[in-house]
């Protein structure tokens, strides 16, 4: 029992401290990270705008919202801009079942609202 007990408190123990404290020195200080920037890595990534509820559009409900928002479709803004066609390979609807022009016309005003 008594190598069981020194295997762990001379091996083990040391060996997960000593990984830890390794793992510390190799970390970059915070003004390190900047260095970053000038050796070409370029800027650090911005958080995605927040998204709109676009369910708040009449047409579109949980499954097409979910659809476009995966697509990268997250804002007024962005539906606006999805020109029709684009609004309806998206959602995965024939024409007759949805009505992208609606939809854009809804994200304008619901834009010009939040102004």
């Amino acid at each position: 029992m008594k190598r069981i007990e020194k295997a762990i408190l001379f091996g083990l123990i040391p060996g997960i401290a000593g990984g830890y404290l390794v793992s510390r020195l190799l970390r970059p200080s915070p003004a390190a990270r900047g260095l970053g920037l000038m050796m070409g890595e370029g800027p650090p990534a911005r958080p995605a705008p927040a998204a709109d509820d676009l369910e708040i559009v009449v047409g579109i409900g949980p499954v097409y919202a979910r659809r476009l928002n995966e697509a990268g479709v997250r804002t007024f803004a962005d539906l606006a801009a999805t020109s029709s066609e684009r609004l309806l390979e998206i959602v995965r609807a024939s024409p007759g079942l949805a009505d992208p022009d609606s939809w854009r016309e809804q994200a304008a005003r619901l834009m010009r609202k939040e102004q």
